[in-house]
């Protein structure tokens, strides 16, 4: 994993190694790469890891790779770029 993926990713690093699956390590890699090649500023990413990881309880994550890939890494709000969960960055 590159050095500014595993940076991004600091906020949930102990739910990423309960990750043991390879593919799905590759998948969320992937995924945080990316944003971040799309424009999407590498503090903001690891921002929005941290404020949906603070809403919720750990031991209501059973599947922390689907977690991180379905709820922790997609950006919600509208069509503009700087829209995050429908509050302007």
């Amino acid at each position: 994993m590159k050095p500014e993926i595993y940076a991004v990713l600091e906020p949930v690093h102990w739910l990423l190694a309960r990750v043991n699956n390879p593919f799905m390590e590759r998948q969320i890699a992937r995924e945080v790469g990316r944003q971040l090649a799309g424009g999407m500023d590498a503090e903001r990413l690891h921002h929005r890891l941290t404020a949906r990881f603070a809403k919720v309880m750990a031991s209501e994550i059973r599947d922390p790779g689907r977690w991180l890939l379905g709820v922790a890494l997609p950006r919600w709000g509208c069509g503009h770029l700087d829209c995050e969960s429908g509050v302007r960055w």
